[in-house]
């Protein structure tokens, strides 16, 4: 008899010990996978355009290079949501590719973007975005002061942006739909772009948008 309530009694405690192995290995798997989900929630990089930058050139009017644009998405699908306003046109659709000559010798691309509040850009709300506008400018103050205006320096994308300082105002001014606003942006709107040297070599940059805004990273399209 005291060999069976040993027995049991041993049998109790290995069966213990593994229901505490059991219940340790599932935390630790379940705070893994919330790490694993913070970190590519808060580090990722979505491809949203291309861009093919021409080697530089010059002609009478100064230097100058072409650079095509081909977008992936051009507009985040909660920008709406944000700015009802917001103009957007068909000049340059998804997967379309357009070609632009810009006087300078530097050149950038990009637009207003919002950011969420980590609560919820935990829960996969992804930043708020538009690709608005590509420009260009002389690294030389000099050369860059006697631009001429025949001389492109700037186009609008997608219609622009004019309409996004809305919202910045209403925020600041503690509208109604400011108030609104502040329970799921993190800051007021913010013009965010990236921006390369144009070089006497082609270039081919991919641009994505990041928790953070705008980044040229190293994914393909």
């Amino acid at each position: 008899m005291g060999q069976f309530y040993r027995f049991k009694a041993i049998t109790s405690i290995i069966l213990l010990f593994l229901f505490v192995i059991f219940c340790s290995l599932a935390i630790v798997l379940f705070f893994a996978a919330g790490w694993l989900h913070t970190y590519r929630i808060f580090t990722a990089e979505t491809p949203v355009a291309k861009l093919e930058i021409s080697p530089l050139k010059e002609d009478e009017k100064g230097k100058y290079f072409d650079v095509t644009l081909i977008q992936v998405i051009g507009v985040s699908p909660l920008a709406a949501t944000f700015n009802p306003s917001n103009e957007v046109d068909n000049t340059l659709a998804a997967g379309d590719a357009k070609t632009y000559r810009l006087y300078g010798d530097q050149v950038d691309v990009g637009g207003p973007t919002i950011k969420f509040h980590d609560y919820l850009t935990f829960l996969n709300f992804e930043t708020v975005y538009k690709i608005a506008y590509i420009r260009s400018e002389y690294s030389d103050a000099k050369v860059e002061e006697a631009r001429t205006p025949e001389m492109t320096r700037r186009f609008d994308l997608n219609g622009g942006y004019s309409t996004w300082r809305s919202i910045q105002e209403d925020i600041q001014n503690n509208t109604f739909r400011g108030n609104i606003l502040k329970l799921f942006v993190a800051n007021i709107p913010q013009l965010n772009s990236r921006g390369v040297f144009v070089t006497d070599k082609e270039q081919t940059l991919t641009l994505c948008v990041t928790e953070e805004g705008f980044l040229f990273c190293n994914k393909e399209i």
